[in-house]
């Protein structure tokens, strides 16, 4: 019995030091300079789970998605991806296709794609995200508008610029409704219209080779 109550109260000193660690770097990831501290404590916890947790526990899937999303920050983009295509190939299986987390998933391993030139790829997963988003938010919602930012994002990355331009236009509208003037969401939505706008004059115009990727990272 005093055994067992030991046990009992080592595994709950141990989870209440994870939950520590793990809400500590999620502080951290509020701040590019920080990520480097948030990704060693985030290795840590997920190394120390891998061995307490099954793949599929969502605990274990919250750690993994926010030691891949630190990668993110810090463009480790392939790291980012090893763990990403786990998270997401489980959620597939066990989330319903609405779920936001498992939204979520598909929209930072687009991301990580994207970081890594696969602008294919990128595009296939956002087209996905969007298409829901788009019938199950509210044109307004910050999330919605994030997706079709990132897809506007990711269209530029293989010169598809009308197709950007047409959701910036809706993105840029609706910010420039709902946001202050010098909010950074507003700011990069504008910029990207703008950046979108001048690449497809200049691909109309000149045969000079063009950057293959934009200037904005994805939000």
């Amino acid at each position: 019995m005093v055994q067992q109550q030991l046990s009992m109260g080592l595994a709950v000193s141990t989870y209440n030091v994870v939950l520590a660690n793990y809400l500590l770097a999620i502080n951290l990831l509020q701040k590019v300079e920080t990520a480097a501290r948030a990704e060693t404590l985030l290795e840590e916890i997920t190394r120390v789970q891998r061995h307490r947790l099954k793949p599929q526990d969502p605990e274990h899937l919250k750690y993994q998605h926010a030691l891949a999303a630190t990668y993110l920050m810090i463009e480790q983009y392939e790291k980012a991806i090893g763990l990403l295509e786990k998270v997401v190939e489980i959620y597939e299986t066990t989330l319903d296709p609405k779920d936001p987390k498992r939204l979520t998933s598909l929209q930072n391993l687009a991301w990580a794609y994207a970081g890594m030139k696969q602008y294919e790829d990128a595009i296939g997963l956002l087209e996905k995200v969007v298409e829901i988003r788009e019938t199950t938010l509210d044109p307004k919602d910050p999330a919605r508008l994030t997706s079709q930012y990132n897809l506007a994002w990711a269209y530029i990355g293989v010169k598809q610029y009308e197709d950007a331009i047409g959701l910036l236009e809706k993105v840029v509208e609706i910010r420039e409704t709902t946001l202050k003037a010098g909010d950074s969401f507003r700011i990069l939505s504008e910029e990207l219209l703008v950046e979108a706008r001048l690449a497809l004059s200049s691909s109309a115009t000149s045969s000079e080779q063009l950057p293959s990727s934009p200037s904005r990272t994805p939000v």
